[in-house]
């Protein structure tokens, strides 16, 4: 077993390369990720550059590859936020510049969902993922992208946050943490079908220069 867990609160393109080496070396054939959007991000990375044979660099330039099959993928989200987990996509900063990888197999292979893992968030981490699934939820249902598969999705994220949103936040229980983790998730179903709209594009540049939490500023900007 090798274990990585050098990387910055958003993954930058330094941190992938040497996630990307660490797991070359290792001859793995299996990726467990365990942690909040950016761990499960710079799994999904790794999985997809490594098995496409792709340089990040050249990916920014354009160049893809298809490659060999993807590893089993099991994603173990600790945070009730970005639904990585059940999306295809992952966010990656070089510089100040936002970059995103979208490949259909990308999206995790197992996911293990245990509010357990949750319960050490801090009441300003649970607010910001919080609302970073809210936000999500929200943005999804009035996509352009938006489906009615999506939509069933977004109902059913948005319904959970009014439940057990505040709850998490100001006094959280093994239920309230469930249904954010479960919330969370639904959300994250509905952008891998929707994607997002303006309140995350803009967001990304308050995190790049100002190094705000993404669910901080997607909230100010919804």
């Amino acid at each position: 077993v090798v274990r990585f867990s050098d990387l910055a609160a958003n993954p930058k393109i330094e941190d992938l390369c040497r996630a990307l080496n660490a797991f070359k070396a290792s001859k793995a054939k299996l990726i467990i990720s365990v942690g909040g959007g950016s761990a499960l991000d710079i799994a999904k990375l790794v999985n997809y550059f490594a098995a496409t044979n792709t340089n990040p660099v050249s990916y920014t330039e354009g160049k893809r590859g298809r490659g060999a099959a993807f590893c089993p993928l099991l994603a173990v989200p600790t945070t009730a936020g970005t639904g990585s987990e059940a999306t295809h996509f992952a966010t990656l900063y070089i510089g100040f510049e936002k970059i995103s990888v979208a490949d259909k197999r990308m999206t995790p292979s197992h996911i293990w969902l245990n509010p357990g893992f949750t319960s050490k968030m801090s009441a300003y981490l649970t607010a910001c993922t919080g609302f970073d699934a809210l936000a999500q939820a929200i943005e999804s249902y009035w996509a352009v992208g938006s489906t009615e598969e999506s939509k069933h999705y977004s109902e059913k994220a948005i319904k959970l946050c009014l439940q057990h949103l505040e709850g998490a936040v100001l006094a959280p229980t093994p239920e309230h943490r469930e249904g954010m983790l479960n919330a969370a998730h639904f959300a994250g179903r509905a952008i891998n079908i929707s994607k997002t709209t303006a309140a995350h594009a803009m967001s990304y540049t308050l995190t790049a220069h100002y190094g705000l939490p993404h669910g901080h500023a997607v909230a100010l900007l919804l």
